[in-house]
């Protein structure tokens, strides 16, 4: 926690062996790159850190503590939250994570924390279908604040269709949306863009200016796009 460097100046952690990255591990250290590939639980302000661009981590992560990667803004290296252990994210988790893709196959997942990853701009990717009765906490999914006051929403792509399926339950349809939120230029961008124009809907739960938003997009490999590219 806190460190400046390792005694020979380098910032790069070879952790090879480790199932665990503790609480307030690298809190606050000047740790630039982590590799501990075997690590499937992350805990409390473990890697809470500005200066980490890399973490290699283990890509079945069963667990994320409190402000696990909060203001991880340099972090570019995607996590990938594959576990039927994990059940929630717990609050600001990935708070500030400005650069980091999170990818969530969790069939058992029920619950998103506070403000787990306001301020956090990348995608979503969702594999796992989303359980009836989730749980969306204060900003879970925003940007901190009201959405009439924000220019680009956050973005979940649907990645399988048992999630498209089971996600309908959570959003708006595009069709039942009104017309303001159409005439929005992110939602014109995405809609241009022939990678997210299949915008299914507009994800709102919680009221202003405490709500949670994502526009939802049916993001499937369909297989005719993929023999022509082949």
């Amino acid at each position: 926690k806190g460190c400046s460097a390792l005694a020979d100046g380098h910032t790069d952690f070879y952790l090879p062996k480790i199932t665990v990255i503790n609480n307030e591990v690298f809190y606050g250290a000047r740790a630039t790159m982590v590799h501990a590939p075997l690590v499937t639980s992350v805990g409390d302000s473990a890697l809470r850190t500005g200066y980490i661009t890399n973490a290699i981590l283990s890509r079945a992560i069963g667990h994320v503590g409190n402000s696990a990667f909060y203001d991880s803004s340099q972090l570019v290296t995607p996590i990938y939250l594959f576990s039927d252990s994990l059940t929630g994210i717990a609050d600001n988790a990935f708070r500030g994570a400005s650069k980091t893709e999170v990818h969530i196959k969790a069939p058992n997942l029920s619950a998103m924390g506070y403000e787990a990853f306001c301020y956090s701009p990348p995608p979503i990717y969702w594999y796992s279908p989303i359980k009836p009765g989730f749980t969306f906490g204060i900003r879970c999914i925003s940007s901190g604040q009201p959405p009439q006051s924000v220019t680009t929403f956050f973005r979940l792509y649907l990645k399988t269709t048992p999630a498209v399926e089971s996600w309908g339950q959570y959003y708006t349809p595009v069709a039942e949306l009104d017309p303001a939120y159409l005439t929005r230029s992110d939602y014109l961008a995405l809609k241009a863009d022939r990678k997210t124009r299949n915008v299914l809907g507009l994800m709102k739960q919680g009221t202003d200016p405490d709500s949670s938003y994502a526009w939802i997009i049916d993001a499937r490999e369909h297989t005719a796009t993929t023999l022509l590219v082949r």
